[in-house]
C-alpha cells in the first residue's frame, strides 16, 4: 500500500524540474551566465544571459528540437525574470561581441512573419559581385546607396525571399540574429536598383540585394 501511495504521489506531482545556473565569465562589470533546465534529470534547454548595469538581457535560448513548442523556453524565461525581479530589469535584447549594451527594437517583431514566398522580391546577389559585373551595375549600386531608406527587419523578411541566399539548414530569422551578434550596425533598407525598387540587407560592409 505504501508503495502504491508513493507512486500516486509521484504521478500527481508530475515531472521533476531542476534549474542550474553557471557563471561563464565576466568583464567590465558584465557577467555572463548559462541557465540549464532539467526535467527528470534530462536537459531540456539552455538560456544564455547577461547581467550588466542593472539589466538582465538574454543572448540565446536553446531547446532540444523534440521538445520545442511545449513551453520550456517560456518556463526558463519566467524562472529568470522571477529570480532577478527587483534586482535586475529584464530588457529584450541581443548580446553582441562588445557586451550587452546593444538592444534592437525589431528583434521581437521577428516572431510574427509572413512566410509565404509569393510576390516577394528575389535575391539578385551580393554587392561586390554585382558591381564588378558591369559599369551599369556600379552606377546602380551608387544610386541605391544614395537613395536608401532604413526599414524594420520584419518588413524586410516579409518582403523578400531569402531561399537562394541561405544554406539549406538556415532560416531568415536566425540569419539576421547571427549577423547582428557579429555586427550590431547591420540593417535593412529599401531603395532602387536602376528603375526597379529593391531591398537590401547590409552587414559587415556588404550589401545583399533583392529586386
Amino acid at each position: 500500500m505504501k508503495r502504491l501511495i508513493k507512486q500516486l504521489l509521484r504521478e500527481s506531482l508530475g515531472p521533476k524540474i531542476r534549474y542550474d545556473i553557471e557563471h561563464l565569465d565576466s568583464y567590465d562589470g558584465q557577467h555572463n551566465y548559462e541557465l540549464g533546465m532539467y526535467v527528470d534529470g534530462d536537459i531540456m534547454g539552455v538560456v544564455e544571459y547577461v547581467l550588466h548595469d542593472g539589466e538582465l538581457t538574454v543572448s540565446n535560448i536553446l531547446v532540444r528540437p523534440e521538445f520545442r513548442r511545449k513551453g520550456y523556453g517560456s518556463r526558463m524565461m519566467q524562472y529568470l525574470k522571477e529570480k532577478y525581479r527587483g534586482e535586475y530589469e529584464y530588457t529584450p535584447s541581443m548580446k553582441t561581441s562588445d557586451g550587452a549594451e546593444f538592444k534592437h527594437k525589431d528583434i521581437e517583431d521577428l516572431n510574427s512573419l509572413d512566410e509565404s514566398k509569393s510576390n516577394k522580391k528575389q535575391y539578385l546577389g551580393q554587392c561586390d559581385l554585382l558591381r564588378h559585373a558591369s559599369p551599369k551595375n556600379e552606377d546602380n549600386w551608387h544610386q541605391m546607396m544614395s537613395n536608401k531608406r532604413k526599414i524594420s527587419f520584419k518588413s524586410f523578411i516579409d518582403s523578400v525571399d531569402m531561399t537562394k541566399m541561405l544554406d539549406d539548414d538556415e532560416n531568415p530569422v536566425d540569419y539576421i540574429k547571427d549577423a547582428l551578434r557579429q555586427d550590431s550596425s547591420s540593417a535593412a533598407y529599401v531603395s532602387n536598383w536602376g528603375d526597379e525598387e529593391c531591398m537590401f540587407f547590409q552587414t559587415a560592409g556588404f550589401e545583399f540585394i533583392f529586386i
